[in-house]
């Protein structure tokens, strides 16, 4: 990427976004793509430039939730309770004001080894977890291996959140690629859910 921008029509999805100008790897030709195509692109960078995508994500939630409280009312809270596990702070602030906003109770935490402090301290467990993968102190693998092996634990559904388009450690959890937008999100999650 060399740093140009602007706003139009992805190359690759046709989707309207603000666009970088990118080198394919394979190509090696300049393509303008919005953020998700150049992270599903699988360029060098993206793994880099992880922080940008969360806070990208955390604007795009924060934009739905101002949206959504101009003239909506607010769902009622019985839709169940989301562990939201996410390092980046105003992505994983921004994730539960949504999921807040759609009728759920969001707890965050902002390691795996915190969430599983929380969830062996709970007194009842939440309903599914979101889980993104690249996190200091404990990742989102490790966690989930150790989810894993905790029979009290073990039954709780996963969502996993990542940027990182090549990867493919996640198995058969459902993979939510960042940034995504608010109606993926509540899908996945009511796919893995349902009432």
């Amino acid at each position: 990427m060399n740093g140009e921008q602007r706003f139009g029509m992805c190359e690759r999805c046709a989707g309207f976004d603000q666009l970088s100008l990118t080198l394919e790897g394979s190509s090696r030709q300049y393509q303008w793509l919005c953020l998700a195509c150049e992270l599903a692109s699988g360029v060098e960078w993206a793994a880099e430039h992880c922080d940008d995508v969360d806070r990208y994500q955390a604007s795009q939630l924060d934009r739905h939730v101002e949206e959504r409280s101009k003239g909506a009312k607010r769902v009622a809270r019985d839709r169940g309770a989301i562990l939201v596990v996410e390092d980046n702070d105003a992505l994983r602030e921004s994730l539960c004001r949504v999921l807040d906003e759609e009728g759920f109770v969001a707890a965050p935490a902002s390691n795996g080894l915190i969430a599983l402090r929380l969830l062996r301290h709970l007194e009842a467990l939440p309903h599914i977890i979101l889980l993104d993968l690249m996190m200091p102190l404990m990742n989102g693998w490790d966690f989930y291996r150790e989810l894993l092996q905790d029979s009290s634990l073990s039954s709780v559904p996963v969502i996993v959140m990542t940027a990182h388009g090549g990867d493919t450690r996640t198995g058969e959890l459902p993979v939510l690629r960042k940034p995504m937008t608010t109606e993926r999100l509540l899908s996945a999650i009511v796919a893995a859910c349902p009432p």
